[in-house]
């Protein structure tokens, strides 16, 4: 709920390719599958809570392979210099998904068959310092943005079984 991970193809194109392998970079993808993260910082579940130590809106992006086996390794080094801090006025962030037919809070295509016809990201922001008394106001700005996957058909994961 609040961790959005994909894992998408990505090709490169051979030009940028080989001059990166000019360069000499050696963390050069060797396929166009990558896994691209979103979470707060601190908040994310698995070893992606420790990858980084400021606090904010990060993201993770990097070669499936590579981040998988940094991931089962506990290599928390290479997962921290594959992540950056997006926006770190962010305190939280929640992903909630639409099927068609209800909302839910979790989300894998490979066992519901498809992608949700639309994801709901509700992102808290710290509280603005108040002029009057120095401090913070006590209520955070939550903003919302619904995002609609018009493609997607309409799945009842109501019948379906969800570990």
């Amino acid at each position: 709920m609040t961790t959005l991970m994909m894992h998408v193809s990505k090709p490169q194109h051979e030009q940028m390719a080989a001059m990166l392998a000019a360069a000499g970079n050696t963390q050069m993808r060797t396929s166009d599958l990558a896994t691209v993260a979103y979470f707060v910082s601190g908040t994310a579940g698995g070893i992606l809570q420790h990858a980084i130590s400021q606090p904010g809106l990060a993201r993770l992006e990097g070669d499936r392979m590579a981040l998988a086996m940094a991931d089962s390794q506990s290599s928390i080094a290479l997962l921290a210099s594959k992540t950056e801090i997006l926006a770190p006025e962010v305190d939280a962030i929640k992903f909630t998904y639409f099927d068609g037919f209800h909302w839910r809070y979790d989300w894998d295509s490979n066992i519901l068959g498809g992608m949700p016809k639309a994801i709901e990201v509700l992102v808290e922001l710290r509280p603005a310092p108040s002029r009057s008394n120095g401090g913070s106001s006590s209520l955070p700005n939550v903003y919302r943005l619904l995002i609609a996957i018009p493609l997607a058909k309409p799945i009842d994961t109501s019948l379906t079984l969800t570990p």
